[in-house]
C-alpha cells in the first residue's frame, strides 16, 4: 500500500500542527506544508527555531505523521537560492525528505541553473528536490520539465 500524504492546500488555513492533527484523524501517513514564506499563503513562521516549528515536530512524533515534502521554494527570475538556506535547515530539522521547487521563470536556461543550484543546496541538507509541471508554469509538458531537471 502506498502512503497517503495530506497536502497543505487541502486546508490552507490550518497551521502545520493543526494539519498534522487533521492528517492523523484521517489516517494519512504524512503531510506537506509551506516552510518558506510565499506571498498569498499564510506564513506560520517555520524558519528558524520558532515555537510553531517545535510544536509541529512534537505533534508529528506524538501522532505518528511524517513530513513528506516541504513547499515554498519559488524559482523566479529574481530569486537568490541562498535565501532558502534557513528553510532548508528547518526542513532537515523537521525530518522532511524532500522539497518542492515551484518553477516560475520563463527563461528556461536560467531556470535550469537555479533548479540545479537549489537541488545542490538541498542535497547538502539531505533533501531531495522535486518539481511539478502544469499549464500554470513555464513548463507545460513533461518533456519540458524533464529537460530542465536533466
Amino acid at each position: 500500500m502506498h502512503p497517503i500524504c495530506l497536502d497543505f492546500l487541502t486546508a490552507i488555513e490550518l497551521s502545520p500542527p493543526e494539519l498534522v492533527a487533521l492528517a492523523a484523524e484521517n489516517r494519512c501517513d504524512a503531510v506537506s506544508f509551506m516552510v518558506h514564506p510565499v506571498q498569498g499563503v499564510p506564513d506560520f513562521a517555520m524558519d528558524g527555531d520558532s515555537a510553531m516549528r517545535r510544536e509541529t515536530k512534537i505533534r508529528c512524533q506524538e501522532l505518528g505523521v511524517a513530513i513528506d515534502m516541504l513547499e515554498g521554494f519559488l524559482l523566479t527570475p529574481e530569486v537568490d537560492v541562498a535565501l532558502f538556506r534557513p528553510s532548508l535547515e528547518s526542513a532537515k530539522w523537521l525530518g522532511a525528505t524532500r522539497i518542492n521547487a515551484l518553477l516560475r521563470d520563463d527563461d528556461l536556461a536560467r531556470l535550469a541553473d537555479r533548479f540545479a543550484a537549489l537541488a545542490e543546496e538541498a542535497a547538502g541538507f539531505g533533501l531531495e528536490t522535486l518539481t511539478e509541471w502544469s499549464i500554470r508554469t513555464p513548463l507545460k509538458t513533461k518533456v519540458e520539465a524533464a529537460a530542465v531537471v536533466a
